[in-house]
């Protein structure tokens, strides 16, 4: 028996059992949304994190004649400690509410001018950056953190009945993964004086003298090391953070975000892992649309108008799925159209080996399939070392078992592939593209003995709740506090 007891109710609880609550004493500790004076009454609209709609507190000015002290004194944003008696409500849209006997004003709000909860008119470009720990005061952030913290719930509910355990690897590490070059230096030898770092005699820095002996950064991704971890069982996964230092502002990209990674021995084909993705992204979006109700409803009538039905269209069908091959064919007949669509530059075309780029991949999403779809078999140049390599095609020309989904309104939500497990295959292609390979010694060896065919993916989990909570949006909007070039406030 547990011995901890809260000593205040909260207003998920009182909302579950309204009618079973009347004529009950309870006490809450809450901030105020609104509150609005009518004669001898108070009226408080409060929240405590619980629930997405506000409850009513009373303040009847002649049956407590001592709380007259408030008047004018509670702001929104401030923080109360409340007790009363629980009554029906004769208001619409509420079953019941409070009429209190005592009211403590724990947290004042002293800048009753320029606190931004008081402003009208706030959006959510107000609350990005330096203003983003103030979200939790305004009813969007509240529904949309609630969601956050419910799409964890449902990815570990799926991978575990997947029987994958759930396995976090080094954040520190010697590897870049995907050979981008994209990863953020750890060092202990930044001093005062820059003269005291040490270097080599060619000028470079002295990594041997550092804190490792070598040089180390933070993690792009985890996958290599998941893949280690493959014998454990049907399957790993990881809800590690990654980090990549990409000088890049743009509404979907961040230094630092949620990775949601999985690397399984059951999966031996494209078509299964695109079955096994799509699976996934379904789950969530239904779960979502069942389990948050009542959040959805509040970004549906303020700030995501449109976003319930999107979602329902997105688990409605199948995905599309296309080829790398025809979804470059898709995009050379319908150049105009896109050109319009997009304003894409002669630049941006695509011809077969090149990147689709964010503009075209929107098109085949938006306007093509008009639903999540699923490009697999990329050209082997465009992708990492250590995806499977296919057959050649009818032109000889090289892909890789690759697969993206991608979003409409979003982009690429899901970059996977099947593992190259032929040993001399990935050698040949370590050599070819002139890798290091001393920092991966350990993951050549696991193809050179007691190989295993994998497959895997990796998440990033700000689009995936920035895909449920908006319409179209900055990834900063899901973010609690953003970290992206140039911006690390907190």
């Amino acid at each position: 028996m547990s011995k901890f007891k809260p000593v205040c109710s909260f207003i998920n609880d009182l909302y579950e059992n309204d009618e079973k609550l009347i004529d009950t004493e309870h006490e809450l500790w809450v901030n105020v949304k609104n509150v609005r004076e009518q004669s001898n009454l108070i009226f408080i609209g409060v929240y405590d994190g619980t629930h997405i709609k506000p409850f009513q507190l009373i303040i009847d000015l002649e049956k407590n004649p001592e709380l007259e002290e408030f008047r004018g004194k509670l702001h929104s944003g401030a923080y109360i400690k409340v007790k009363g008696k629980i009554v029906k409500s004769p208001a619409k849209g509420q079953s019941i509410e409070m009429i209190l006997n005592n009211l403590v004003l724990v947290g004042h709000v002293r800048d009753t001018n320029s606190y931004l909860p008081l402003v009208k008119g706030v959006n959510l470009d107000i609350l990005r950056g330096k203003n983003s720990y103030l979200r939790p005061k305004f009813q969007t952030y509240q529904a949309v953190y609630t969601i956050v913290d419910k799409v964890d719930q449902f990815v570990n509910d799926f991978m575990r009945n997947m029987h994958f355990k759930k396995i976090d690897p080094n954040i520190l590490s010697v590897s870049e993964c995907e050979g981008a070059g994209e990863m953020f230096v750890v060092t202990n030898m930044l001093k005062d004086n820059i003269k005291e770092v040490p270097v080599l005699p060619d000028g470079k820095i002295d990594y041997s003298k550092d804190f490792f002996n070598k040089k180390v950064g933070l993690t792009v991704s985890s996958q290599l090391q998941l893949e280690a971890l493959c014998p454990m069982g049907k399957g790993v996964y990881t809800m590690n953070k990654s980090f990549r230092a990409e000088k890049s502002k743009t509404s979907r990209h961040l230094c630092e975000f949620t990775h949601f990674e999985f690397e399984t021995r059951l999966i031996n084909t494209v078509e299964d892992l695109m079955n096994f993705e799509e699976d996934f992204v379904t789950n969530i979006i239904k779960r979502t649309l069942v389990e948050c109700k009542d959040e959805l409803e509040s970004l549906n009538s303020f700030v995501s108008k449109g976003i319930i039905n999107r979602l329902e269209g997105f688990v409605k069908e199948d995905f599309a799925r296309t080829s790398y091959t025809e979804a470059v064919d898709i995009i050379t007949k319908n150049l105009e159209t896109i050109k319009k669509l997009y304003d894409l530059s002669d630049n941006d075309i695509p011809k077969w080996g090149d990147d689709l780029g964010g503009k075209c991949e929107r098109y085949l999403a938006e306007h093509v399939f008009k639903k999540p779809v699923f490009v697999y078999n990329y050209p082997l140049e465009l992708k990492s070392f250590y995806m499977k390599q296919n057959k050649p095609d009818e032109n000889g020309r090289l892909t890789v078992g690759a697969v993206d989904l991608l979003i409409p309104n979003l982009g690429e939500l899901i970059g996977s592939s099947l593992r190259e497990n032929d040993y001399d295959k990935l050698v040949a292609e370590m050599d070819r593209r002139q890798m290091d390979k001393a920092p991966l010694n350990w993951y050549v060896d696991l193809r050179k003995n007691g190989s295993m065919s994998t497959a895997g993916a990796g998440v990033g989990m700000n689009r995936l709740w920035q895909m449920l909570c908006y319409m179209d949006s900055n990834i900063r909007d899901v973010t609690p506090f953003a970290v992206s070039f140039e911006e690390c406030y907190f």
